[in-house]
């Protein structure tokens, strides 16, 4: 019994010091190109610098990338499983895929959850999913 105490006290002991937790795990590695969005598969351009896409900035929880039209930016928070993404700053450039770029930005200001999968990042509100991704 004591021994058994001992052991679960160890293993919460070093699963509670773990430095990065899902989904920062390797997420400032590639970058994160939209696939669908709201339950709509996204048509890639073939330029992924021109695809909406996240790039993840670990360290300081920040992320970057486009939007469709314009670069994005801003944080995100992680806690208990929830994620949370705020301060999206833009340049405003008008472009044809202005309503696109908005109902991503949109979508990603409603994000609660994630779900890390290989190459796939899920953003959901509850159980909806509202955004998928793939590294690329």
């Amino acid at each position: 019994m004591k021994i058994s105490l001992i052991l679960v006290s160890i293993i919460f002991l070093l699963l509670s010091c773990s430095s990065k937790l899902p989904p920062d795990n390797n997420w400032s590695i590639g970058k994160w190109t939209l696939i669908e969005l709201k339950e709509v598969p996204v048509k890639q351009s073939g330029n992924t610098n021109k695809d909406a896409h996240l790039i993840f900035e670990t360290a300081a929880k920040n992320y970057r990338g486009f939007g469709g039209c314009n670069p994005i930016n801003g944080t995100y928070t992680i806690n208990n499983g929830k994620i949370k993404f705020t301060a999206q700053v833009y340049q405003l450039a008008a472009c044809p895929d202005m309503p696109f770029e908005t109902t991503f930005l949109n979508a990603l200001n409603e994000v609660d959850k994630y779900l890390v999968t290989s190459n796939t990042l899920v953003l959901k509100k509850g159980k909806t999913t509202l955004i998928k991704m793939q590294r690329k």
